[in-house]
């Protein structure tokens, strides 16, 4: 009696941690994967490692994400105490950068025309928030390629304007990604997302990623996000702000290592 309790208390266990399939045989994987629900606000803590010379940071350390989408986001890298070392926000249209250490702060008012402009308008600010929480830009009239993996796994080719191309890979039971790399018209890699397998929230019932790696070579970025909660208020903090926090100098973002200059993001 005693074995037979231990054996189905574990298979529970196993229940909660493993996302059920969502895709049937006959489904198309390409509508599951855009018919997933996935959060619009929210609020989450992960485990973080990053490697930042834009702003100046590099190893592991905590992290919080906030979101209120469409458009508005915020980063801050968390230091041992709990306190930010840099905070990270745009409010949809600009990108603000600020880092305590040395209260610099630098803002870029025309990041999302930028970003759009250097990815083939296949990317904005709302689209690079919704690949942390595991949303792709799946337009099915960009599609021009598809096919099945030997694993099973759909692999997609997405084309933009300007050449850019998005090579993304939907896991063939959840309908969720697995990859996603931008290329431009030379095949460089402008952004890249990889995810750890999706696992049920047990308060939403939403696949959400346990682990998201973000590359971002143009800005020498590169996050890998370890989540470790997850909520989702009604309302979240006032955090997207583009104004410089009190103390700060500020400026604007090309004066940082001259990488955003190359991308032509300054302030007007």
């Amino acid at each position: 009696m005693r074995q037979a309790l231990a054996w189905t208390l574990f298979v529970i266990g196993c229940t909660r941690t493993v996302p059920a399939p969502i895709v049937d045989a006959t489904a198309s994987l390409v509508e599951a994967a855009r018919a997933r629900p996935v959060p619009q606000r929210l609020q989450a803590r992960m485990g973080l490692k990053i490697d930042s010379p834009l702003l100046g940071l590099a190893g592991s350390t905590g992290g919080a994400i906030i979101l209120d989408r469409p458009g508005r986001g915020h980063l801050a890298v968390l230091g041992p105490l709990g306190g930010p070392l840099a905070t990270a926000q745009t409010e949809g249209t600009g990108l603000a950068l600020a880092v305590t250490g040395d209260k610099q702060h630098r803002v870029a008012r025309d990041a999302a025309e930028v970003l759009r402009a250097n990815t083939g308008d296949l990317l904005d600010l709302d689209a690079v928030l919704g690949l942390l929480t595991g949303e792709l830009p799946l337009d099915p009239e960009r599609i021009e390629d598809q096919r099945r993996l030997p694993d099973g796994d759909l692999e997609l080719v997405i084309s933009a304007s300007r050449g850019v191309r998005a090579t993304a890979v939907l896991d063939d039971a959840t309908a969720t990604p697995v990859s996603v790399v931008v290329t431009d018209k030379r095949g460089e890699v402008l952004a890249s997302a990889t995810y750890a397998p999706f696992e049920v929230d047990r308060d939403s019932q939403m696949l959400l990623p346990t682990e998201v790696t973000l590359v971002m070579p143009d800005l020498q970025l590169t996050m890998d996000l370890k989540y470790r909660s997850w909520t989702f208020p009604e309302t979240v903090p006032e955090v997207f702000a583009l104004e410089p926090p009190e103390g700060y100098a500020t400026g604007p973002l090309e004066l940082v290592g001259g990488v955003a200059e190359a991308l032509g993001l300054q302030t007007p």
